[in-house]
């Protein structure tokens, strides 16, 4: 689903305060540069809050942050986000078995092990 970038906001409050050194890295300029190029591949993993006042209207970044970051370096006004259900590193690893692997936003370390996975079913 697509959302206002302002609807999302980072887990890391002082990543998203100060990206300054996030955005200096080799891996944060190969994700900018490919979202620049072909999009955003895939969603942020957001919580929903679920508080009185913002129901439904804000979303935790629990996944993506660099993308995050990149798509307002970049003044993307709506982004991608995928809703999870919980912050347990388990869950959110088994929500992004759809991902798209790519050498650039995707996780190479974790793509290999899915298509072991895969594999190995």
């Amino acid at each position: 689903m697509m959302v206002p970038i302002e609807k999302v906001f980072l887990r890391n409050k002082s990543l998203e305060a100060n990206p300054k050194n996030q955005r200096r890295s080799p891996f944060y300029l190969r994700v900018r540069d490919s979202i620049k190029e072909r999009g955003i591949i895939n969603p942020l993993l957001c919580l929903e809050i679920e508080t009185e006042e913002c129901k439904g209207q804000k979303y935790m970044c629990c996944i993506g942050n660099n993308r995050y970051l990149a798509a307002h370096e970049l003044g993307i006004k709506e982004v991608p986000i995928k809703i999870v259900m919980s912050e347990i590193p388990t869950d959110l690893m088994a929500a992004t078995k759809d991902y798209t692997p790519t050498e650039v936003e995707g996780y190479p370390p974790r793509a290999r092990a899915y298509e072991k996975i895969k594999n190995d079913l």
